[in-house]
């Protein structure tokens, strides 16, 4: 009868530093991440409002879905809404501090949309109007929304997420080609459906799970020199990090 010796002191030792260097990389993730929004958020905002002056109506029938009674088609403008208020946000606190607050102004009570009043009063706001913090997980995706709120409207950058979603779609499809993975192109296209890329790439809530998803595939597929035998553990992490 054989019996499974165990781990070596060394395997173990290298396991523990596999888990101390990943937990080492997610910290320092963490802190570039915080000091990206810091920075997003000394750029000026005047520029941004301007560009969002005729983002409202977009907003004014409230939440919709692209196709009838289906849920996976639906824009939750709502939320929508309030990662644009956030975007535009300019109190008198410290960078430091709405980098980690993430504040957006309360709209007032009113008979219009709720989705519809939260833009509205953002883009008349002034230092004395009441607001309040709302931190969820796609506030990360600011470090990049605010700065491209200096050079594009709302619409605009749209289209650009729609266009880098497509152009990772394809380029996951080729890196699978290129290793010879073509017979899980048809379970990529699935998923690619199950994720309805339509709604995602025109809602600004569901870009940074997509981004994190397609960009994990990218580097797993384009560098596999790094995951040395271990394709479900690196997977394992980037499910970890992308539920976090």
């Amino acid at each position: 009868m054989k019996f499974i010796s165990p781990p070596s002191k060394g395997t173990s030792l290298t396991f523990k530093c596999k888990v101390g260097t990943t937990v080492i990389w997610l910290l320092l993730g963490a802190v570039l991440g915080y000091l990206f929004l810091v920075i997003a958020f000394c750029l000026p905002t005047n520029r941004m409002r301007s560009h969002l002056e005729s983002t409202p109506d977009v907003f004014y029938n409230g939440s919709v879905a692209l196709v009838k009674d289906d849920l996976a088609t639906h824009l939750d403008y709502l939320t929508e809404a309030t990662i644009l208020s956030e975007a535009i946000y300019d109190g008198n606190e410290s960078p430091f501090v709405k980098a980690a607050a993430i504040y957006s102004v309360l709209p007032p009570e009113g008979d219009e949309n709720w989705s519809y009043r939260k833009l509205i009063s953002s883009l008349s706001a002034t230092n004395e109007s009441a607001h309040g913090p709302y931190d969820r997980y796609w506030q990360g995706q600011l470090a990049i929304l605010r700065p491209l709120l200096l050079l594009l409207d709302y619409k605009d950058i749209l289209r650009l997420n729609t266009l880098v979603q497509l152009f990772l779609m394809l380029w996951i499809a080729h890196l699978l080609s290129c290793h010879s993975l073509t017979h899980l192109l048809f379970p990529l296209a699935l998923m690619f459906c199950s994720l309805t890329p339509i709604a995602t790439g025109i809602c600004l809530q569901y870009t940074p799970c997509f981004l994190i998803m397609a960009i994990g595939c990218v580097v797993l597929l384009r560098h596999t020199n790094i995951i040395n035998g271990c394709f479900s553990y690196h997977l394992a992490w980037q499910q970890v990090i992308l539920i976090f």
